[in-house]
């Protein structure tokens, strides 16, 4: 069967994990050394789309991390008729994304989009953009988040509801997932009790968890999705209860390393010596 996945980034399966990003931005390892420790590092990472491909299901991915509902609606709008079955994984009702092209449809359709989360998320991007163009966006998130979001919450809110009852109404076999909510449990709880179990410090750690969680919860997220698939689920709920927050040292190491010893640990955990 094919699974079409619509959502952010607790939906989106990186090509690139962060971690390797990491390694390519500071150099830290060249030569032989460096694809060694790059392919263990993919080897490493597990994500709940995988559990559904051992199931026997093909997963096609049109999720990108920090997008908002109407991003996912619009892929899902453009490409549910190439899907089986749909899983809408769905994020904050705050966000907002804009795509720059005029390009509809297919794999490139990603680098078309820009997206903030919240207000400080357009900050951040305000004074840390270099190039004109993309500072100059920024700075109408910002404006945007500071006169106008905060005064029509409503409007989106409506907005979200009727995107999510169109494709029940199109596809009322879709499995909805709560990403991020403030209502109901949601896949954000799972990814704040990992970080309250393992007493991570975020000052002096980096967070380097695939899609937001560790690799043992998420394959205790796949194998929850695939049996909410198998049982005709709609509306999957999160329980705290179904995952493991009982973490190991190295677990905890590969996860959350300290930032003063991340080219030791890299070397420990993934250099095979």
């Amino acid at each position: 069967m094919k699974i079409g996945v619509f959502g952010d980034s607790y939906a989106y399966k990186e090509p690139t994990p962060e971690l390797v990003d990491y390694i390519e931005d500071n150099k830290l390892f060249s030569g032989k050394l460096k694809d060694r420790i790059v392919e263990n590092i993919y080897k490493d990472r597990y994500f709940w789309h995988d559990y559904l491909q051992e199931k026997g299901h093909e997963v096609i991915d049109f999720a990108l991390g920090g997008t908002d509902i109407y991003y996912s609606y619009f892929q899902w709008k453009y490409n549910h008729q190439v899907c089986d079955k749909c899983i809408f994984v769905v994020t904050s009702p705050y966000r907002y994304s804009i795509r720059d092209k005029k390009k509809v449809t297919g794999k490139d359709e990603r680098k078309y989009w820009h997206a903030v989360t919240c207000y400080d998320d357009a900050k951040e991007k305000v004074d840390n953009s270099t190039n004109l163009i993309d500072k100059r966006l920024a700075e109408a998130f910002l404006k945007y988040y500071r006169e106008i979001q905060i005064r029509d919450r409503h409007r989106q809110q409506i907005f979200n509801k009727l995107m999510l009852e169109d494709i029940k109404r199109q596809r009322p076999n879709t499995l909805f997932i709560p990403a991020i909510s403030e209502t109901e449990p949601c896949l954000n709880n799972i990814y704040a009790q990992e970080v309250e179990k393992a007493e991570i410090d975020p000052c002096e750690t980096f967070d380097l968890r695939l899609g937001h969680l560790t690799s043992q919860n998420q394959y205790l997220l796949g194998k929850q999705v695939y049996n909410a698939i198998e049982k005709g689920v709609k509306e999957f709920v999160v329980n705290l209860n179904d995952y493991n927050f009982n973490f190991s040292n190295e677990t905890i190491k590969k996860n959350w390393p300290n930032k003063k010893t991340m080219k030791q640990t890299i070397l420990e955990l993934y250099s095979d010596e």
